[in-house]
């Protein structure tokens, strides 16, 4: 249960960018008071998380660090697990086969979609192909959209992150999203 329950604590956190309060945080989580304020305290003794007070809420949010990114690489795993097998294993097949592997992969949540950025995109038609491919033999569709990191790199607007599952490239995916503004 405690493993399963700062995993669901680091979800809502990192759906949440702005953060959340206590009492807010444990009722998303479907935990305890005592207990979630305990993994909250924790968390920040370990660098992944940062309080803050405002008038008389805590308000907690993810804090930019190498220790967080490695706990939201858990969060993304199980996330990634959640999904139906064919479509872990369509998605799996996919990425193994690209000629050129992308810095940044995210699926959105309920969708088919699946966002690829690279450094350069090179040979689009000979992914959409192999997309089409593999969409066939899973009897899943896979949709991919592709991105350059200089475009996003420029354009943080731009970087999807509307509950997104990260397979790929979490340490290149959240310094976007934070921007520099996030510590």
């Amino acid at each position: 249960m405690g493993v399963e329950t700062k995993l669901r604590i680091l979800d809502e956190l990192d759906r949440h960018s702005s953060g959340l309060h206590l009492r807010q945080l444990t009722k998303n989580v479907h935990g305890s008071f005592p207990n979630v304020r305990r993994f909250v305290q924790v968390l920040e003794k370990e660098g992944i998380v940062k309080t803050e007070q405002k008038a008389n809420l805590l308000n907690i949010t993810l804090k930019n660090s190498p220790q967080t990114l490695a706990h939201l690489k858990l969060v993304h795993t199980s996330k990634f697990l959640a999904f139906l097998i064919p479509q872990q294993n369509a998605i799996q097949e996919f990425l193994s086969k690209l000629p050129i592997k992308p810095l940044i992969v995210s699926v959105p949540k309920d969708s088919s979609q699946i966002n690829l950025v690279f450094q350069k995109i090179e040979n689009e038609k000979e992914i959409q192909a192999l997309a089409k491919l593999i969409s066939h033999q899973y009897q899943i569709k896979l949709s991919p959209i592709l991105l350059e990191y200089n475009q996003l790199e420029n354009n943080p607007e731009k970087v999807p992150n509307d509950s997104q599952t990260i397979l790929l490239g979490i340490e290149y995916y959240y310094p976007l999203l934070w921007g520099k503004s996030h510590d």
